[in-house]
């Protein structure tokens, strides 16, 4: 919390009586990317062990924003990189190897299409060439979300469409395809006032699909997670709310293995604004089994989910308690209990948007960094060391933690021996010194004038905040 300037931490207790004391390190990190803005939308491992992801680009490419296709090896390192675009902006979404070893894309572009904005298929081969593209959409605005192979080898993908809505705003947008991306139809849902969007699909067992989404026209809030099950010809089983007079979003929602759904997002606190991480469990017919609403003092994100080999569900997203903003993963129980949570990051902002399993019993998370890499935003991948289960420990008494920052001093309130880390705001360490109990840390002459980042650590826990030397 921030209380006339300072900034106070403390160790939060988010368990009972069961916390993990080690959840997984990382194992590796890279970064990718130009000068400008790069970032990650989704990654997905391939079936060669590496891993595909799709985002966008300013650095490279034809306009504005282009997509960026960049394929790695099992460690991260580069195969290849591609751009889709033209001279508008074009920004990819979610990316699936195909059964012909392939890659199709999910973008949202201006740059090709009869509206303002139109969904954007780009089907390519292994080395990332492209086969064919496809729009999809009318003379308003479309946007899209997660594209999904079925089982009949065509796609489905779901969004929102202005241009098709029964409403007098957005619907979600349903479009299977064929194999070649030809379309063999499309269907809409929501309600006739208020906005409803689709951000993810999945086909289920039964052959027909789920459909996570968001939806300002029906709930009992202002925005509220929207369920949709369908049949195979995308005729509606069912569709669920959840949520609370708040507001509620949902960037995720996937089927697991008892049969149910799970989706990840945040809930939103409409008087003072703050955000939280909110996840939703469900059975096979949707019917609400718990949710979880987790974080800090601060607004934390849940943008990604996935379940591990155990059943539990591991989410990804990121944290503002650091002040910056760091990767924020956090790790439930098949009950919603808090097992583990664990933050990465530089000394500036950090971000995770999607997460899977490895076939290493380890978690791949990308993003964008500003922290690290060559660029303001480069996309960052991070990989975690297996996950090896849960410690049973009683949970630590909260420790209070305060840094003021002033022109070229820090003034600290600590309960012991603590490191305290300068970073330059290229994200280099500047130097390193340890302090203990209260004072006021000065910087040496040495350090130029300029903006730095001064990172305190103090057992299990850890604050920054920017310090400015002025000579």
């Amino acid at each position: 919390m921030i209380k006339n300037g300072n900034i106070v931490a403390w160790v939060v207790i988010l368990g009972i009586s069961r916390l993990t004391a080690q959840p997984p390190g990382i194992s590796w990190a890279k970064t990718f990317g130009g000068e400008g803005f790069d970032a990650a939308h989704f990654v997905k491992e391939t079936s060669d062990g590496g891993y595909v992801i799709a985002g966008y680009t300013t650095s490279f490419g034809e306009g504005s924003y282009d997509i960026y296709l960049v394929k790695t090896d099992q460690n991260g390192d580069l195969e290849w990189t591609k751009t889709y675009g033209g001279k508008g902006s074009d920004v990819g979404y979610s990316v699936q190897e195909t059964t012909d070893g392939g890659y199709i894309v999910a973008a949202r572009t201006t740059s090709f299409g009869e509206g303002e904005g139109d969904i954007y298929l780009v089907k390519t081969d292994a080395n990332g060439d492209v086969q064919w593209t496809k729009t999809y959409g009318g003379e308003d605005e479309e946007g899209v979300g997660l594209v999904y192979q079925t089982a009949d080898g065509g796609f489905i993908l779901t969004g929102y469409t202005y241009s098709y809505a029964t409403g007098f705003v957005g619907d979600v947008y349903l479009v299977k395809t064929d194999s070649s991306g030809d379309t063999l139809w499309t269907k809409t849902y929501g309600g006739p006032i208020g906005e409803d969007w689709g951000v993810s699909v999945i086909q289920t067992p039964d052959g027909g699909y789920i459909i996570a989404g968001i939806t300002w026209a029906l709930g009992a809030g202002y925005w509220d997670v929207y369920l949709i099950k369908t049949d195979s010809a995308g005729d509606t089983l069912w569709t669920r709310t959840y949520g609370t007079e708040e507001s509620e979003y949902a960037l995720l929602g996937l089927p697991v293995s008892d049969g149910g759904y799970i989706t990840a997002g945040w809930q939103e606190n409409s008087y003072g604004g703050m955000q939280d991480a909110y996840i939703v469990k469900t059975d096979a017919d949707g019917s609400l089994l718990w949710t979880k609403v987790y974080g800090t003092e601060a607004n934390d994100y849940a943008h990604s989910i996935c379940e591990s080999a155990e059943g539990e569900y591991v989410a990804a997203g990121c944290t503002y308690s650091a002040a910056q903003g760091d990767l924020y993963l956090t790790k439930l129980d098949a009950g919603g209990g808090l097992m583990w949570t664990k933050t990465f990051g530089g000394p500036q902002e950090d971000w995770g948007v999607t997460i899977c399993g490895s076939a290493e019993q380890g978690y791949v998370i990308a993003g964008g960094t500003t922290s690290f890499g060559a660029g303001e935003v480069d996309v960052w991948l991070v990989k975690t060391e297996p996950d090896t289960g849960v410690v049973i420990q009683e949970p630590p008494m909260p420790t209070p933690i305060s840094i003021e920052s002033y022109i070229n001093r820090l003034g600290y309130d600590l309960p012991g021996e603590s490191q305290l880390i300068l970073y330059s705001a290229d994200g280099s360490k500047v130097l390193t010194e340890t302090i203990e109990g209260q004072g006021l840390w000065e910087a040496p002459n040495a350090i130029a004038e300029g903006v730095y980042f001064a990172q305190i650590k103090s057992g299990v826990n850890s604050i920054r905040n920017k310090l400015i030397v002025i000579r």
